[in-house]
Parts: structure tokens; sequence; C-alpha cells
């Protein structure tokens, strides 16, 4: 074998050498593509869950904000058909003492009612009427008196001593007739001694803010 032949067959094993790292970096190549591909896919899915959970949130936010307007409009329209009309002269509650009175009997010039109704849920009703006393701060009038539209005086009297209240309280045996009291909520409202309603505000989780804002105007009012 002269060195020409040799030399040819050198080149020709390194030919076949190079070729060989060639194919063997293809596989490695190809894994690093999918894993980059891969991990691209995750991240533009992850951004896009991010901007739909960020989208779907805001979704709900204006979702809940829309019910609560819609459920303060629905409460106005109540307030304003209610208000103006009057109880009727025959309607009569009872003291905690089981004692039968004519409602025009308690009630005088502009006096302030809270009005509540028993609900088949008591745990929920608890709950509103709790919510209605931690509004009903120091600046609420003395000349409140609480209207219980019970089953019966002792469920009253329960309710009285469970909230340890410290404002008249009368059990209601039917309803005052008014558009309002369709609304299962507590409400406020002021009576004269025509027994004329006026001034009515559904005491409602909805209207919280503006149930303090009645509450301290009835206050100032009172001074």
């Amino acid at each position: 074998m002269n060195k020409r032949t040799s030399r040819y067959n050198l080149l020709e094993h390194q030919f076949y050498q190079d070729i060989m790292k060639k194919i063997n970096t293809i596989p490695v190549i190809l894994i690093f593509a999918l894993i980059l591909s891969l991990w691209l896919n995750l991240n533009a899915r992850a951004r896009l869950d991010a901007s739909n959970a960020g989208q779907s949130a805001q979704t709900d936010s204006i979702k809940r904000y829309q019910s609560t307007l819609n459920g303060i409009a629905m409460f106005r329209d109540y307030e304003t058909r209610s208000s103006g009309l009057k109880i009727d002269k025959k309607v009569t509650v009872v003291n905690m003492g089981g004692e039968s009175i004519p409602i025009r009997e308690i009630v005088g010039d502009n006096t302030q009612v809270l009005k509540f109704t028993e609900s088949n849920c008591s745990s929920c009703m608890r709950q509103s009427f709790q919510r209605v006393l931690d509004m009903m701060d120091a600046e609420m009038p003395d000349n409140l008196i609480l209207l219980g539209e019970f089953r019966n005086l002792r469920d009253v009297r329960i309710f009285t001593q469970m909230f340890e209240l410290k404002w008249p309280v009368y059990y209601l045996p039917g309803s005052l007739e008014l558009p309002i009291d369709l609304i299962e909520e507590p409400y406020f409202f002021e009576v004269d001694e025509n027994l004329t309603c006026s001034n009515f505000q559904i005491a409602a989780s909805e209207s919280s803010e503006l149930v303090k804002s009645y509450l301290r105007a009835l206050a100032s009012k009172d001074n």
C-alpha cells in the first residue's frame, strides 16, 4: 500500500467519523427543540390562563356590583310605593306583657319604627337582624319602636331576650299590608299620629352604607 492509498483511507475514515458524529448529534438537537417547544407552549398557556383568570375575576366583580345595584333599585321601588300609605287603624299590636294595644296608641309625631319578620330560616334571620343591630350605633334615635311579625308572642319574647333589645318591642300578629312587606328584609320607616308612613329604608346587606347614612340622618334630626 502506497502513501497515497493510505492517506485516502485515512480521509475516508475521518469522513465517516464526522458523519456519525453529526448523526448522533441530531437526536440531541431534536430533543432540545422539543423541550424548548413544550416550555414555550406551557408559558404561553400560563399567560393565557392568568389573563382568563383576571378577566373572570373582573367579570365576577362586575356581576356582583350589578347585582347590588339591581337589589338597591328594587328596594327603592318598594320603599317609594309604600311611602304615603296609611296603616289600618284597626291594626293591633301586643306588648311583651301580653296586652293587646291599638297601634295608633303607641305612635306619635314621626315615630321611628323597625319592622322585622320571622323567617323560615331562623339562622338566616338572626344573621340578618344582627347585621341591622351592628348598623344601629349610638346615634340611633331614642323614639324607636320595634315591630316583630312572628307566629306567636312567645317567639318574639325569645327573640327579644336573645338580642337583649333595649327598645320597646311589640308583637305584630299580622302584616301591615304595605307593599314593602313583600320584601322579607327588616326595614325602617316613620309613622305619624295619622298612621301615615314615610321615609322607608330597607336594611339589607346590599344597602348597608345607605342604612348607616339613614340612621345618622334620623339621629341628627332627632337632636
